[in-house]
């Protein structure tokens, strides 16, 4: 049995096979998973990655003609 390692966030229960392990792409496989603890930089990282991604998905800000005068508008608010 080949074994290897490497690092990877699920994506809603989906793993990618990094590019340079195409023999294992189509092959029967035994898995073992192994949470990294949340509160390294890099996890961290990731995360605000993926919600970024998410936000960009959802357009959530289209609508916002002028940013700038949006956000002025916004802290127009706290005072």
């Amino acid at each position: 049995m080949t074994s290897i390692t490497f690092d990877a966030v699920s994506n809603n229960g989906v793993i990618k096979i990094p590019e340079n392990y195409q023999e294992f792409l189509n092959a029967s496989v035994k898995i073992t998973l192994m949470k990294k603890p949340e509160n390294t930089w890099e996890e961290k990282k990731l995360k605000l990655i993926q919600l970024f991604k998410k936000a960009r998905e959802l357009r959530i800000f289209e609508s916002i003609e002028n940013p700038s005068a949006w956000q002025r508008s916004i802290r127009d608010e706290w005072e």
